[in-house]
């Protein structure tokens, strides 16, 4: 009997042995992760923050962020993301700037990546030429570049190319390039060769589709308007404006010749055109993309 008992005894102190250390080694992790979390909140929210700055587009803040980062340690990839920054904040000049340091080194940053944006960047300051050459060397890196290809052709199609700048914008869309993106461009070629029903088979599907944005919904305006149907023109912009107004506007639209620009000629960023409708004081502004120039989407 006394050994019965030993035997309970023995295996109650291993039960509460066990149970002992268990409840130690739950709360050794529960005093970690304590640990690692007020750890985490003493560490400065840079990441954070720069996600923050990406998500709300804010380039003024991204700028100083990269730069107040690349004073503490000079870093190539941080370089890249200020250049970007800089590009996307309408400042092509500062682009280039920052850029060049890493163009003139060697550097494990893709080559392609460096020649399209100062490509681009060279675009925005008119350097039709130097961009050219920058888009080039970005292809010739790498050849399945789609966006360079779609923007190299915006470059073809600007000088009169219209079959290097279709097969180019073409290929980009074999590369799965943006659908909406490459389909406005080959449309913008059709109407640039006057082929108008092929131009709004494009675009027609997009605005369908709620995909269509202002640039695609003033070229279609155009492309109706050269056609033929008021009655889209009025589905388009018909709660904005009077019949009056938009039948004006259709007029005017008729009358419209479609030209090449770049941006040393014409603003790349102006979303609004100022419609003024012959033998009429009448002023229409319809929210477009620059309807009397060709605009390209890069």
């Amino acid at each position: 009997m006394p050994n019965k008992v030993s035997s309970k005894i023995a295996n109650a102190l291993w039960l509460l042995c066990a149970l002992s250390l268990s409840g130690c080694s739950s709360l050794y992790q529960t005093s970690n992760n304590e640990g690692s979390q007020a750890q985490n909140r003493d560490k400065p929210l840079e990441f954070d923050q720069e996600s923050l700055l990406i998500k709300t587009k804010n380039q003024a803040g991204l700028i100083e962020l990269y730069k107040a980062q690349l004073q503490q340690q000079e870093s190539p990839q941080t370089r890249l993301k200020l250049a970007q920054a800089y590009f996307d904040g309408h400042d092509p000049e500062s682009t280039l700037f920052v850029l060049t340091p890493l163009l003139s080194s060697s550097t494990t940053l893709p080559r392609d990546e460096l020649y399209f944006l100062q490509g681009r960047a060279e675009y925005q300051l008119g350097q039709i030429e130097q961009a050219q050459r920058s888009l080039s060397a970005a292809l010739q890196v790498n050849p399945s570049s789609a966006k360079a290809l779609n923007s190299i052709s915006i470059i073809y199609a600007q000088q009169g190319e219209w079959r290097k700048a279709r097969e180019g914008f073409i290929r980009a869309r074999e590369l799965m390039f943006d659908d909406v993106t490459v389909k406005n461009n080959l449309a913008l070629i059709d109407i640039l060769e006057q082929d108008y029903q092929s131009a709004a088979a494009r675009l027609l599907p997009i605005y369908l589709n709620g995909q269509a944005d202002d640039m695609v919904t003033a070229n279609l305006a155009l492309i109706m308007a050269k056609i033929g149907s008021y009655e889209h023109l009025r589905s388009f912009y018909g709660q904005q404006y009077s019949d009056e107004e938009l039948y004006l506007a259709y007029l005017n639209l008729r009358e419209v010749q479609l030209m090449n620009h770049t941006p040393a000629k014409a603003s790349a960023n102006s979303k609004s055109h100022l419609l003024k409708p012959n033998n009429n004081n009448t002023n229409v502004v319809i929210p477009v993309e620059e309807t009397k120039d060709a605009s390209f989407v890069f």
